[in-house]
């Protein structure tokens, strides 16, 4: 029998997200606590540190709990888990936020990734670089699938190489795991010239194991990240960024939420945030 979330009306929305105090949670807590709060909802956060046993245990809990809609900020990998499909059973709406189960009729808000892969080589490819390097998790997940997809056409469309072994790739989100890849890129014979990075994060390591390497950023290296969060101001000098608010990301999680609870006949659809590149 599927999990489902209780039929009791609550007023109480459950948010599952990687950090609650770190990175980008604050601002898109921020942005769901205040959607769910002018609607007359409270929120209950949950965090699961971008670990699966913890997101697994914090979905159950969910279920589990007398709760009238859940946002949900999954890993790469949750939509094979059976937890992912309990939640999709579940007679009460959800939203994903960020990462795409890759499943129909599902309520999904995230940054337009296509776009936002567009914006960083049009940019790079303007710099008049050739070989230029996607940094992103290995193209396992449809939003993952959807930035390779645009980085080849986009390398296409401005007639520049594609090079498949060209690409700083990783299992998950994790410094060593990047750092070893680019030291493995930075040391072939034909080396990239600039890297296109997928959150703010990927892009301090990156740039960290660059001047470690002796590279300078963006004199050796041209670094882009697409990213909703704020670097340091000693990174932003350096790099530049394709931006989008996940405080917008949360009001309109928040929104899509409250609006499925109140029109449960409305189909569930994918809205898409709009990147702006920042030099």
């Amino acid at each position: 029998m599927a999990r489902s979330l209780s039929t009791k009306k609550t007023s109480q929305l459950g948010v599952v997200i990687p950090y609650i105090a770190e990175g980008y949670g604050p601002n898109l807590a921020a942005g769901i606590e205040t959607e769910a709060r002018n609607n007359g909802y409270q929120i209950i956060l949950t965090q699961h540190r971008n670990k699966m046993d913890l997101l697994i245990s914090a979905v159950e809990q969910s279920l589990d709990r007398d709760l009238d809609g859940l946002i949900v900020v999954s890993v790469s990998g949750f939509s094979k888990k059976k937890a992912c499909q309990e939640l999709l059973d579940a007679n009460k709406p959800v939203v994903f936020v960020e990462r795409d189960p890759g499943q129909d009729n599902i309520r999904l808000v995230s940054v337009d990734s296509v776009r936002a892969v567009t914006l960083g080589v049009k940019h790079l490819s303007g710099l008049g670089h050739q070989r230029i390097a996607l940094c992103q998790n290995t193209a396992s997940d449809p939003e993952s699938k959807r930035r390779e997809l645009a980085f080849h056409s986009t390398l296409n469309e401005w007639s520049l190489p594609y090079d498949p072994d060209l690409q700083l790739l990783t299992e998950i989100e994790d410094e060593a795991q990047t750092q070893a890849r680019l030291q493995e890129l930075m040391a072939s014979p034909t080396p990239p010239t600039a890297i296109l990075g997928v959150s703010a994060q990927r892009c301090i390591w990156v740039y960290n194991a660059l001047t470690a390497l002796g590279y300078r950023v963006p004199e050796d290296v041209s670094l882009v990240a697409i990213t909703g969060q704020s670097f340091g101001s000693f990174h932003i000098a350096r790099m530049t960024s394709v931006r989008f608010s996940y405080e917008e990301m949360g009001l309109m999680a928040g929104r899509i939420l409250v609006d499925a609870i109140r029109q449960p006949a409305r189909p569930p659809q994918r809205t898409y945030i709009p990147p702006i590149a920042r030099r």
